[in-house]
């Protein structure tokens, strides 16, 4: 908790700027057994609208989708590999082209209409537009209901080597319970408790749980995330098995002086 005797909080205002753009490294990487499975890469983030009402931030994708044995080699790009609870393949895998993602947030970042968002680790709304608090305020949460699609892969008859996914719609509570830390500069420290847990469905249906743990930072200066590092765990239960994933997600705000 904030940690200076008779000083206030600071407030935590987004700075976003119409036609602006930032940079951000991401990192994301899942130990599945035998494998790690990566996404890697850059994003980019535009604020193509700016007012006292909020922001609508749209993000550019430059992901790459890759698997790596434990030893750090790199699987070749082919077969279908999974990445949690999604799969890919040689078509999939890589840096393809992907549409651009708009995000319409209020000031305090909560997002703003439309129906609730379909659930992914490298999702605008996950990584750089966390909520942020009121004034003088120390401790805060934020709550949302997500989409999530679960992707298993079945042969398509008992000894064939034919598979197919089937996707299963899920509706999930996201979660987020903060902590403001100390200030050094204009950067401010914040601790994150997160989880995400699939409603109670049929016996037939998957269900999953991500819960962790981030430490973020907040440029007071520029009003934008800084950097951030979760470590967690995915629970996934199919068909009556249980795997447990192990998480790590990262970026940092590129700023163009190193």
């Amino acid at each position: 908790i904030w940690g200076y005797a008779g000083t206030p909080p600071p407030k935590l205002a987004y700075g976003w700027k119409r036609g602006e753009s930032h940079a951000y490294n991401v990192t994301i990487i899942l130990k599945e057994e035998g494998y790690s499975a990566s996404a890697r890469g850059q994003m980019i983030f535009t604020a193509r609208a700016a007012n006292p009402h909020g922001y609508t931030i749209r993000s550019h994708n430059f992901l790459s989708i890759q698997r790596h044995s434990y030893a750090g080699k790199l699987f070749p790009p082919f077969g279908i590999f999974r990445l949690g609870w999604r799969h890919f393949d040689g078509a999939t895998g890589g840096r393809p082209l992907r549409a651009p993602v708009d995000v319409v947030i209020d000031p305090q970042g909560k997002l703003i209409g439309g129906a609730a968002p379909v659930f992914d680790l490298a999702s605008p709304a996950r990584l750089i537009l966390e909520t942020l608090p009121g004034a003088g305020v120390n401790q805060w949460q934020g709550r949302h209901e997500v989409k999530l699609v679960h992707e298993q892969r079945n042969k398509v008859s008992p000894g064939s080597r034919l598979v197919k996914l089937v996707k299963v719609p899920l509706i999930a509570d996201e979660s987020s319970a903060y902590t403001l830390g100390d200030a050094t500069g204009d950067l401010v420290q914040i601790q994150k408790e997160y989880r995400l847990a699939t409603r109670a469905a049929t016996k037939s249906q998957p269900t999953m749980e991500l819960v962790g743990k981030a430490d973020l930072t907040f440029d007071t200066q520029v009003g934008l995330f800084q950097a951030m590092a979760f470590s967690g765990k995915l629970t996934v239960t199919e068909q009556g098995e249980t795997r447990i994933v192990p998480v790590t997600v990262g970026y940092e705000r590129l700023t163009g002086t190193k």
